[in-house]
This record gives structure tokens, sequence and C-alpha cells, in this order.
């Protein structure tokens, strides 16, 4: 089955890129974007008990910058403007934060590539959501992660507590038109493995807000 995962073996399966990488590649690719096309976004997918995909969305990257994003940020008070930070959140470091002052409303994205689970930060998460409420803020917590993820167990997961997901695929589907995407150095076969969507949307027309 052809999907994303077989990038993140590059360049050996025993010797590749970290997930960090990946993370500055999509923020870049983001902000990227942000300055071509202001309308270009990614897909939000919620998987099912079935292996199916179901759309949930739109993720904007319409005012993504070097000044509101940040890959692998110690969180804590300053982005948020607020005089203190609960010590409990003081370990916490997302791959990916964006955050908007003016409407008071901060994304957070993990990634994953290979090699990891995701099952490890939830709780944690989700008593940041709950804090930021308090403070009037509203949260948003994404995976980014390819439909080929290959720890299993992690799917269930992500089904249980409803979780929208990024999909690697598309995200290269909109870079591959790209300089983000040429850099890569991907032959045409390779671009058509990574951007395979899942089974079950192969026959539909895939619509990524690209440039």
């Amino acid at each position: 089955m052809s999907n994303a995962t077989y990038l993140f073996e590059k360049p050996e399966r025993e010797f590749h890129h970290s997930e960090p990488f990946w993370s500055a590649y999509f923020a870049l690719l983001s902000m990227y974007l942000a300055k071509a096309n202001p309308t270009a976004g990614f897909p939000l997918w919620r998987p099912d008990e079935q292996d199916r995909f179901h759309a949930c969305g739109i993720l904007s990257v319409r005012n993504w910058s070097l000044t509101n994003l940040v890959v692998e940020g110690q969180l804590n008070e300053v982005p948020f403007q607020q005089g203190s930070w609960p010590n409990e959140f003081g370990r916490l470091r997302p791959d990916i934060t964006y955050w908007d002052a003016k409407k008071r409303v901060v994304t957070f994205i993990e990634t994953k590539t290979i090699g990891t689970n995701l099952r490890d930060k939830i709780d944690l998460y989700r008593s940041v959501r709950d804090y930021m409420r308090e403070q009037k803020w509203t949260s948003n917590f994404y995976y980014l992660l390819s439909h080929g993820h290959e720890e299993v167990r992690d799917w269930p997961f992500i089904v249980k507590h409803q979780i929208p997901c990024i999909l690697w695929e598309d995200v290269l589907q909109v870079a591959r038109t790209t300089p983000l995407g040429s850099i890569l150095g991907l032959s045409e076969k390779e671009w058509a493995d990574y951007t395979a969507p899942p089974a079950d949307l192969m026959n539909e027309v895939r619509n990524p807000m690209s440039p």
C-alpha cells in the first residue's frame, strides 16, 4: 500500500530524519502558503472503526508566520499574555503551536512519522484546553500523520477520542507544486506513492486548498 510513511524511512529505515525535522517542514510549508495563497489550507479528517476517513473541516494557514508559529517551543505564559503559567504544563513542548492573540485561538499539532506512538500526551493537552477555556481562549488539537501510520494501536485511540487528523498525504499533495516540494527531489512515482489517499477515498476527487 502506498502512503507517506515510506517517505519517512528516507534515507534509510535505520537512519532517518526526526519528527522535529518534519514538523519544521510542515511549518515552513504553511508559512509559504500563507504568503503564496491566503486561501490555502489542509483538510481535516476523522477516522472511524471501519478505517474510513470522514472530512470534518479545513485547517486554514492564512495568517501563519514567523511571529505566531513555533516548532518545539516549551509552553509558557508569554504567547497568551498571561501573568503566570501552571507548573503542570511546564514540560509540554508541542511539535507545532500556532496562536492568534486577537482572536484568542491557539492550535496545537502533534507530528507523527515512524517509530513512535501518540497516546502519551493527550491528558496533558486536555488539561491545557480546559485551562485555556478558563482564560477565554479556544484551544484546538490535531494529529499530523499518515493514513499508513504504523502503530496500529493508535487508531482506536484516535477514534475513541474523536481527534481530527491532518494527513501527510494531503500535505505532500499541496507541497508538490511548491519550492518546498522541489527540494525533496522526489521522482514522479515517489510523489504518486507518497500522496496516495486512504483506500476509501481512492475514487473521490481530492481537493486540498493548494496554491
